[in-house]
């Protein structure tokens, strides 16, 4: 059960009362969600819902786990988390360590590493036999391999030794055959991959674990330079690289990294994110920096779980990783207003049909300005403008605009937080702006006012309002002349409020401006935006006028590139090479920063890079030698 498999169908289908229901409910619930169950999870949900319906909202420790469960699986990670951290409060005890275990995951999903050890500890502490308390130790061990592999190592052999199949333990065997690799005993490493692989067999299809314990193993063939036989374990269950995407890599020199270190992670996908996991590193007791690099960017995951070997870099623009603040959900969640979701399978006018439906039921029992209403309202209002987009009717999105509109009254009477609904009214004000034909001037004194006011809330820390503003940047929908305006409306606004020029928000809003400069082909202003962030001097990615290439890269490295051993079986690969140019246009230094798959593409991308020669910048006499210039390389199999 994937967030895409899940819908919120509508919200606060009942609310209030506190009418004796089963305590089975949440054993069977946790039953279905392991069993990827929609119907059942939703099933079990709606029905707990109905049975303590009553007059006024309410709050239920199973449903608010449930509810945060659900929301979590839907995507929705705020909110999600503001149910399970209530349910925490007034829950059973025996509630309590499937909590955290569902806190844990959501964490470690977003890069909150820390947070998630401390609650991954909490469930740990049930016995190994246990299937949470299994759960929980794997999860655990995978954060720890990366700082501390003696304690996975620990914390997997009591999985091991609990196991009542093999099915059981090949992951726990698979982590601790990298907890040994990473703290250099390769010999155990060896051995413990090999139990891995005789009981990655009898692992539940899903879990793909033949092909992740056959992907160490080619790191191990590939280390001892068996390239050959590295080749054919990778390619043994159809390898795929990891996708592309805003990777965060640690700064040399910090942390006693070295240009020539390296470390090998592992992106998986968890329940409820990105889990990031160490797999080998070029020596002891460097990966820590990297995963935790890595899990602040925006890397995507993917199922598969590819691995990638990562370098450090000269100049870095680092992330911090938090909880994202949404004070709407969190209100929700204390008011005892519970979500509804359904299996969507007869399609959105079916799911209009049913929110339509829940709304008229609230009006009719209670007054059309209840707070029952608002959620239902919120849902109707998301599943009208998912129509519109379907349909490209523009009445659907009127209709959403109203929904919305009645939404926000009543939780203003309702005593919602001031700063969720200024931020909800700013939001739709930017979304009818961006749907409009009232031009670029409209769009863009919308987004000011948007972004402006979400760095004048006081929930709003400066975290939030980059990662906001920052989704604004990347959207299809968003013209470049509008993201500029956000952008730097927001960079202008962290300011104000006291943000550090050189802090990681402002840093990464500041490369988002220069970059969307770059693109409309403006560069007047843009030293000072670079010397304002403290970035060491001549890096050539953040040069007003960065220097191109005299022809384009596929033209050095083309098909007839290809290495001939990744023919058959083929292997497709992403590498991403850092470079310095010299005076000359000639590239130095080049070296690989990013490979997926790690060490199969290497020799020939640097082969091909070596040749790469450079035009002088716009104005410039010559080259400037400049250091930093990153070239990302993605190698698929020729056609012909």
């Amino acid at each position: 059960m994937r967030p895409r498999s899940i819908v919120l169908v509508a919200l606060a289908l009942a609310a209030g009362g506190s009418a004796a229901a089963p305590a089975s409910d949440i054993d069977d619930f946790q039953a279905a969600l392991d069993r990827d169950d929609v119907r059942a999870t939703a099933a079990i949900y709606a029905a707990r819902v109905e049975r303590i319906s009553g007059a006024q909202p309410a709050r239920d420790a199973q449903l608010d786990q449930m509810a945060g469960e659900l929301l979590l699986r839907s995507g929705m990670r705020p909110a999600g988390l503001a149910f399970l951290e209530q349910a925490r409060l007034s829950g059973e005890e025996a509630q309590k360590p499937g909590i955290a275990l569902a806190i844990g995951r959501t964490y470690e999903g977003f890069g909150g590493l820390e947070t998630a050890i401390r609650e991954y500890r909490v469930a740990a502490a049930l016995p190994a036999s246990d299937r949470m308390g299994r759960e929980a130790r794997i999860a655990l061990a995978r954060i720890l391999l990366a700082r501390a592999p003696e304690e996975a190592a620990t914390l997997t052999a009591e999985v091991i030794a609990a196991a009542g199949n093999p099915g059981e333990r090949w992951e726990a065997e698979l982590i601790a055959a990298r907890a040994a690799a990473l703290a250099g005993r390769g010999p155990a490493a060896s051995a413990l991959l090999a139990s891995a692989w005789a009981d990655a067999t009898a692992a539940k299809p899903g879990e793909r674990a033949v092909v992740r314990v056959a992907r160490d193993m080619a790191q191990d063939a590939l280390a001892a330079g068996d390239r050959a036989r590295g080749i054919a374990l990778y390619a043994l269950g159809g390898a795929s690289p990891a996708p592309s995407g805003s990777v965060q890599l640690p700064p040399c020199g910090k942390d006693g990294l070295r240009p020539e270190d390296s470390v090998i992670v592992e992106i998986g996908y968890g329940r409820y994110g990105p889990q990031y996991s160490a797999v080998r590193s070029s020596r002891p007791g460097i990966a820590a920096p990297f995963v935790n690099a890595i899990a602040a960017g925006t890397l995507p995951s993917q199922p598969g779980a590819p691995l990638v070997e990562l370098r450090c870099e000269f100049d870095s623009l680092p992330s911090t990783a938090r909880k994202p603040t949404d004070p709407m959900a969190e209100w929700t969640a204390r008011s005892g207003l519970y979500p509804l979701f359904g299996d969507h399978t007869d399609g959105l006018d079916a799911a209009i049909a049913i929110a339509d439906a829940i709304v008229s039921k609230r009006e009719q029992a209670r007054g059309p300005k209840t707070i029952a209403l608002y959620q239902p309202l919120i849902s109707l209002s998301s599943i009208y403008a998912a129509q519109a987009a379907a349909t490209g009717n523009a009445g659907y999105m009127e209709r959403s605009y109203e929904a919305r509109q009645r939404a926000i009254d009543i939780a203003t009477a309702a005593g919602a937080p001031a700063d969720g609904i200024r931020f909800a009214a700013a939001d739709m004000a930017f979304a009818k702006a961006m749907r409009s034909n009232m031009g670029m001037a409209a769009m863009a004194a919308a987004a000011s006012a948007l972004v402006e006011t979400l760095a004048s809330l006081p929930s709003m820390d400066d975290i939030t309002v980059a990662r906001i503003t920052r989704n604004f940047l990347i959207a299809d929908s968003t013209p470049p002349e509008v993201a500029r305006t956000i952008a730097e409306r927001a960079r202008a606004a962290l300011l104000k409020r006291g943000a550090a020029p050189a802090g990681p928000e402002v840093r990464a809003l500041t490369a988002s401006i220069l970059d969307i400069r770059r693109k409309l082909g403006e560069t007047t202003g843009s030293d000072v935006l670079v010397r304002s962030m403290g970035l060491a001097a001549g890096s050539c990615g953040l040069l007003a006028a960065p220097p191109t290439m005299d022809q384009p890269s596929q033209a050095i490295i083309g098909p007839d590139s290809y290495p001939k051993d990744l023919l058959a079986p083929p292997i497709d690969g992403i590498v991403q090479v850092a470079m310095d140019i010299d005076a000359r246009g000639g590239s130095t230094n080049n070296r690989i920063v990013y490979a997926s798959p790690p060490r199969l593409f290497d020799e020939v991308t640097l082969a091909g890079t070596r040749q790469f020669r450079f035009e002088p910048a716009a104005g410039a006499k010559s080259v400037p030698a400049c250091r930093g210039y990153s070239q990302q390389i993605r190698w698929e199999v020729p056609k012909d």
